[in-house]
């Protein structure tokens, strides 16, 4: 007769438990992404498409540090190719379109 050998994990490898404030945050994260993913499925494409670039507007242009690191970005990646009115208007537009890319991966498997 063969006996399995079960190795238990030694106390040293086992994880801590997290602090509760730790775990509120991470659920609440969870619930809110499931949340999002409901909410825009309820909307439909079209409509889902255009809440959130409407939510990225407004909170591009509510965040100045957000705003700073898209601006520092485009700006690296532009070089002298472009204006800074350009660099500002391209960085805007690619926040939204990155709400977009959100919406596409919330949206992919419904629709």
């Amino acid at each position: 007769m063969i006996r399995r050998h079960i190795r238990k994990r030694p106390q040293a490898w086992s994880v801590p438990q997290w602090p509760f404030r730790t775990r509120m945050i991470v659920r609440l994260g969870d619930i809110y992404r499931q949340m999002l993913a409901a909410f825009l499925c309820a909307l439909g494409p079209r409509a889902a498409y255009a809440w959130m670039a409407m939510m990225a507007r407004a909170l591009y242009r509510l965040a100045e540090p957000l705003r700073r690191h898209c601006k520092a970005q485009c700006q690296t990646a532009l070089g002298s190719m472009a204006t800074p009115d350009m660099i500002a208007d391209l960085a805007a537009r690619a926040f939204i379109h990155r709400a977009w890319n959100l919406a596409d991966l919330m949206l992919a498997k419904r629709f």
